[in-house]
């Protein structure tokens, strides 16, 4: 599981990660809660969100407008 996470970090990033751990955390959050969570920029986030979402570990809720991790 470590190598996992590992591999996952060095794929990500490190601002991915950042938001990938306070979803998995304390989420679902909307977007400006991760904004104001981790202490980075809008744009910042959002492409997070964008690499996260594309490698499959975290989704939108689209009912809610709440992001989670999977």
């Amino acid at each position: 599981m470590e190598e996992k996470y590992r591999a996952l970090c060095l794929k990500a990033g490190n601002a991915n990660m950042k938001l990938y751990q306070i979803l998995r955390d304390e989420g679902p959050l909307h977007f400006y809660e991760l904004i104001m969570r981790s202490g980075l920029s809008r744009s910042t986030v959002h492409v997070a969100l964008t690499v996260l979402r594309g490698l499959g570990l975290a989704e939108k809720d689209e009912r809610t407008d709440e992001w989670k991790a999977v």
